[in-house]
């Protein structure tokens, strides 16, 4: 699932950086998603929706950091992601 390899991409830089949860990387999305970075490509909607990413606070467990203008949809999100 697409929201699951860019979740691991935050929690990856904030481990291998010494984040936590609520502390703010700027530019956290170009630091996790980019060329030779967590997520090489930045992921497009299957549905050619929009995904939207978080701010650069990294978002705390059970929050996504990027969701789907289709997030409704069982297809766009996942089903339990407390934990994530």
């Amino acid at each position: 699932m697409i929201q699951q390899t860019v979740q691991k991409g935050v929690r990856g830089y904030m481990n291998l950086y010494g984040f936590a949860p609520g502390q703010t990387v700027t530019g956290l999305k170009s630091k996790v998603s980019g060329l030779v970075r967590f997520v090489e490509v930045e992921p497009a909607c299957p549905s050619n929706r929009t995904y939207t990413f978080g701010s650069d606070p990294i978002s705390s467990l059970g929050v996504l950091y990027m969701t789907c203008s289709l997030a409704t949809s069982d297809k766009h999100e996942p089903a339990n992601y407390i934990d994530w």
